[in-house]
Order: C-alpha cells, then sequence, then structure tokens
C-alpha cells in the first residue's frame, strides 16, 4: 500500500478485463495510462498487435490474483505505458521508452519494472547493436537508466534478456546492461542453473550482469515482475530508503553474493535476510563460502539432502565457461575433475552450501 509501480511494456491487451487483474481494477488500482506509440488511442486495452498480452501477464505477475497466480504486490498503485508494437521493430522504441520513464518520474513513480530489452532484429539493419555495445553506457535506453538511478533516485527491474541461447549474441539487451539497474535473468525451479535461454553478462564489463535470477520457465521477462513485486513490497515498510541502500541490502541477501559469476549473477534473494539488513541488523555467518585451493581432482562426499548439485566452471572468478547439474545421490565419494581453460568451480549443494574451488598448478 502507498507504493506507485511503473510498467513500461508492450500492451496491456484486455488487462482491465482480465480475471487475474480484477482484485486491481475493482480497487482503482490503475492511477494512470499512456500509449507512447498512439498518444490519440482511445481505449488503452484494445489489442492493436500480436504481442499485447506482454504488459498484462507482467501486470499479473506483480499483482495479480488467481489460481494459479498470487502475486504479492495487490494494493500498489499503478502507471501503465505503451511504449512497444509488435507490427515493427524500430529505435523509435527506445525514445518511446525513454519519455515513458520520464513521464513517470515526474508522476512520483520510483519503482518501475521493464521487461523489455533491445539488441538486433530492427527493422532497418543499420540499427541493430553489437554484442560489446551492450556496456551500460552506449544505447539511449541505458544512458536514461543511469539519469534514472542515479540523479533521480529511481529504482529499475530490467529483465537481462532472452538472448543466452543465441551464440552469435548471449549478452545482456539494453538496458538491462545499464550498471544501475537491477537486471533480473532466469533459473530453474529447484537449481541455480540458468535457464538456457536466460542472457549472460558480457565478459567485457566491470561489474557482475544479471545482478540476480528468479525462477521462471518461460523469459527473464517473467523473472523481472517477481523482484518488483518484492521491492514494492519493502518500499511500503521503508517508502524513503535511498536506491543504493536497498540494492545493497538486496545483493547481499542474495545466496551467491560472495561468489557471483555472469551466468546467474548473485543467486536469488533471502527475503528475510532482505528485510533484516534494511532494518539494520547483519547477515550471520561471515562468508558463506568456502574455499579452497585444489590441484587436478576435488573430491568429497555430500549427503542424500545436498543433492542436486549445481556447478559452474569458471574461466576466472566470474566469467562462467560452463554450467551442469549432478542430482544422482551418490553412494561413494563425488570426483570433481578440473576442466580444460577453467581456474575457478563454484559447486552450490541443495541445501545452500557453497564451495569455491580455485584450480593451481
Amino acid at each position: 500500500k502507498g507504493v506507485s509501480v511503473g510498467i513500461i511494456d508492450a500492451g496491456f491487451e484486455n488487462a482491465d478485463s482480465a480475471l487475474s487483474l480484477q482484485n486491481v481494477f475493482k480497487t482503482n488500482g490503475v492511477e494512470l495510462t499512456k500509449d507512447f506509440l498512439d498518444p490519440s488511442t482511445k481505449y488503452f486495452y484494445e489489442k492493436k498487435t500480436a504481442h499485447d498480452f506482454h504488459g498484462r501477464l507482467v501486470m499479473s505477475l506483480i499483482a495479480g490474483e488467481l489460481d494459479t497466480v498470487q502475486a504479492i504486490a495487490k494494493n500498489a498503485k499503478f502507471y501503465l505505458a505503451r511504449t512497444e508494437s509488435g507490427n515493427f521493430e524500430s529505435r523509435i522504441e527506445e525514445d518511446n521508452w525513454v519519455a515513458a520513464l520520464e513521464w513517470m518520474n515526474i508522476n512520483g513513480v520510483r519503482l518501475v519494472n521493464t521487461s523489455l530489452g533491445y539488441s538486433t532484429m530492427f527493422d532497418d539493419s543499420t540499427e541493430n547493436y553489437l554484442p560489446e555495445q551492450m556496456d551500460g553506457k552506449t544505447s539511449h535506453v541505458a544512458k536514461a537508466a543511469h539519469i534514472a538511478v542515479a540523479k533521480k533516485n529511481m529504482i529499475l527491474v530490467v529483465s537481462a534478456g532472452n538472448m543466452g541461447g543465441d551464440q552469435d549474441w548471449r549478452v545482456l539487451t539494453t538496458p538491462g546492461d545499464a550498471k544501475d539497474v537491477i537486471s533480473v535473468g532466469a533459473m530453474e525451479d529447484n537449481t541455480l542453473k540458468k535457464q538456457n535461454y536466460s542472457s549472460v553478462g558480457g565478459e567485457y564489463l566491470k561489474y557482475i550482469k544479471p545482478d540476480l535470477v528468479c525462477y521462471s520457465p518461460n523469459g527473464t521477462s517473467y523473472s523481472a515482475p517477481i523482484i518488483t513485486s518484492i521491492i514494492a513490497c519493502v518500499l511500503q515498510k521503508h517508502p524513503d530508503i535511498s536506491v543504493k541502500k536497498l540494492t545493497n541490502a538486496l545483493y547481499e541477501s542474495c545466496l551467491l553474493a560472495d561468489a557471483p559469476n555472469n551466468y546467474v549473477g548473485r543467486g536469488y534473494p533471502d527475503m528475510e535476510v532482505f528485510l533484516d539488513l534494511l532494518s539494520g541488523g547483519k547477515r550471520g555467518g561471515g562468508d558463506r563460502v568456502i574455499r579452497l585451493k585444489q590441484k587436478d581432482v576435488f573430491e568429497h562426499k555430500w549427503t542424500k539432502e545436498e543433492y542436486p548439485l549445481t556447478i559452474f566452471n569458471k574461466v576466472d572468478e566470474w566469467i562462467v565457461k560452463d554450467q551442469k547439474v549432478i542430482r544422482k545421490y551418490l553412494l561413494k565419494t563425488n570426483r570433481i575433475e578440473k576442466p580444460e581453460e577453467v581456474l575457478f568451480t563454484t559447486i552450490i549443494t541443495n541445501t545452500h552450501q557453497i564451495y569455491e574451488i580455485q584450480w593451481v598448478d
């Protein structure tokens, strides 16, 4: 309650009549709407393109209520902006995005979810970006995102993008590359393994991306809203908190805060720890990582409760070469051998113990 949430997206097709959002509309939960593609639009929730369901689904995950959807920011007030078309791809949509962000800032909205990203596939191929331009400072949307966070104290939650399976791209789409935004990737449901489609942080970046992950079977577009809803609830309790203090506590609460990587960032957050840190508490237990130096082989016997094991093999402290999951419980000692070109291996157990192995000659 008392928290405004902005959503910048494609259309919000039939959101006002969707069963999953009746709890929002019956209580007049939408404060303002604006169509940046067509300002003359009279009925904001009409379907104009095949992709106009996207904003509605994102909103449902933040505030919806249905048998299969139980969101947690149900009493927030919403500002909805349509900036994206399903009929064309152009950098004009980036200009719309920047205008929508300014509109939300003018209306006092601090927290904004944007499950959009720009990379390639523009109708005019000369507008396409290169992977190395996903550096947080090249695109207009990344620059605007930096200003919004650094100068306006806004909180931007951005999907990392679904280019992880594209071997010619793989990295985050913009504005998820901006250092200041909270970039959210997607993980599997019962392990920390990155979903194949979830974009990774560029090896050229000097900071961790994505920042964290959340479970989603259908795209990072649906991971970001969960994190947005969590932050909305936190803002009810801490309305005047700075974006720096909030994000520091959020990241510190994550499982892999002490051993992040460019596949899943800092892992997923622990809400109890997050809230405790914001109230002046300290994260208990010190470093949550068991750090070891091994030559060629690491042997260890894990208990049945510790399976499955999620493993990240890294070429340096945070750039992942590959990932895997060991699901089968072994009665005997498990033998982890040093892969080629790998200098670090992170192992996360089902009981949240983390082993960080540095391979030495």
